[in-house]
């Protein structure tokens, strides 16, 4: 008896120890459900990440097809206003070398720097009674800006004569006008007032002047002299040769029995001096008239010149040419 009420205690112990065993094994199922429970809960708020809304919505992406749209932008292709700022600048686009001639076809040149006429050259035949001569002249320009595409400049040179040019652009490579050159003749106190028109082309352009003629005319206006005067054939002669015009001033103005002495060279025949001519161009030889004044006596015409460019620059103070019906048929550079 006394055995059994001490087994007794012992077996309920291990029965409630067993008992225990089993609550403890049982128990993690439950927590088991409850994670997996948490897991899908957590997996069904996934979702929500997923969808995402304000990610997918992202006004401020579409916004940047706006800015695809940029319209100011588009606006830039509105570069038309600086192409405007170019054609504004067609007043600088007058600048460079213009060339030329007036109506009797002598040459006339003047140049355009920041729009302002800074040099010009003019070259001019006149007649005053009795008297008869031609001249070119050339000097830097002050105070002749360009306004609404035109232009006077004046200048007077050491001699006292005035020589104003007129002009008006009617492109960046063209332009026509009219000048005056007043002064006095070579044949005593006698005046002249001489005026004629001109074109010019603006050779810094074009490459080469486009108003300059093809050949060295002869023609002239109403009132100037004919070109068969010693004057005007010495003048277009040798303006001829500076321009590069060798063939055309030889066989225009030069007769084909021809004798000349230049400096130390001599020779007979329009061949060989256009020869001589054509070969001092080559080297980079100008021929300019000094003060260009030019007097005629009966058929000779008498005027200085100055070579210069080449291997032997020099100045011939007494130059003279002998001209026979529109033809030279002697010509002397001393």
């Amino acid at each position: 008896m006394k055995l059994f009420r001490i087994i007794s205690p012992i077996v309920i112990l291990v029965l409630l120890a067993l008992a225990l065993v089993a609550c403890n094994s049982a128990t993690p199922a439950p927590a088991s459900t409850a994670t997996s429970v948490a897991i899908s809960a957590t997996a069904t708020t996934l979702p929500t990440a997923t969808a995402q809304p304000t990610a997918t919505a992202q006004p401020s992406a579409t916004k940047q097809s706006t800015a695809t749209a940029q319209p100011s932008a588009t606006a830039q292709s509105s570069a038309t206003p600086l192409a405007k700022a170019t054609t504004t600048n067609s007043a600088a686009s007058y600048d460079g070398e213009w060339e030329g001639t007036n109506s009797a076809g002598l040459p006339l040149s003047f140049t355009v720097e920041k729009n302002q006429i800074t040099y010009m050259l003019v070259n001019y035949s006149y007649q005053a009674g009795n008297c008869s001569g031609g001249a070119g002249e050339s000097n830097s320009v002050k105070n002749a800006p360009i306004n609404d595409k035109g232009f006077t400049a004046t200048f007077t040179d050491s001699q006292g004569t005035v020589v104003t040019l007129v002009g008006k652009f009617s492109s960046a490579t063209q332009a026509a006008g009219t000048f005056q050159v007043k002064g006095t003749t070579a044949c005593g106190n006698a005046t002249f007032d001489t005026k004629d028109t001109w074109t010019a082309g603006n050779s810094s352009v074009t490459g080469k002047p486009t108003a300059r003629p093809a050949t060295v005319t002869p023609t002239v206006n109403a009132n100037a002299k004919p070109p068969t005067s010693p004057t005007d054939v010495v003048m277009n002669f040798i303006l001829g040769i500076d321009f590069d015009q060798v063939d055309e001033a030889v066989n225009i103005f030069v007769d084909d029995n021809v004798t000349y002495v230049i400096g130390t060279t001599t020779g007979t025949g329009k061949a060989k001096l256009q020869a001589y001519f054509q070969s001092q161009v080559d080297q980079g030889v100008e021929y300019n008239f000094i003060n260009a004044q030019i007097t005629e006596k009966g058929n000779v015409a008498t005027f200085p010149l100055k070579v210069t460019g080449g291997a032997n620059p020099t100045t011939y103070n007494n130059c003279t040419a002998t001209v026979v019906n529109g033809k030279i048929t002697n010509l002397v550079f001393k």
